[in-house]
């Protein structure tokens, strides 16, 4: 269901109030742990999310489950063409779980 996010991740800002959503999660994150969790998200379809949200249409966004799958990441490009993380979609627990079945995490260690 994943792809890999082509975004070098020096290059994605990151608003405020992308900042304060992603804090409730991780209340200690400053913006190199956020730009840290996109790079390690997964890239979703845009209808799938439109889909698990009930909305009517996707927007032209580029959304990113969260690592942990506790959230999911709005990406838009600025008129610079710089990707900036605009919000961060605190999941509730039945989309954390539809996340985790539908794009399972391994860990190598």
């Amino acid at each position: 269901m994943g792809e890999t996010m082509n975004v070098h991740i020096g290059t994605v800002n990151v608003s405020r109030h992308a900042r304060e959503r992603f804090r409730e999660h991780h209340p200690n994150a400053d913006d190199d742990a956020l730009r840290c969790y996109v790079r390690y998200g997964e890239a979703v379809n845009p209808d799938i999310i439109a889909s698990a949200f009930g909305w009517r249409r996707p927007g032209e966004d580029t959304y990113v489950l969260s690592p942990d799958r506790r959230g999911v990441f709005v990406i838009k490009v600025d008129v610079n063409k710089i990707p900036v993380v605009i919000t961060y979609y605190r999941l509730g627990l039945n989309h954390q779980k539809w996340a985790a079945e539908g794009w399972p995490t391994t860990y190598e260690g």
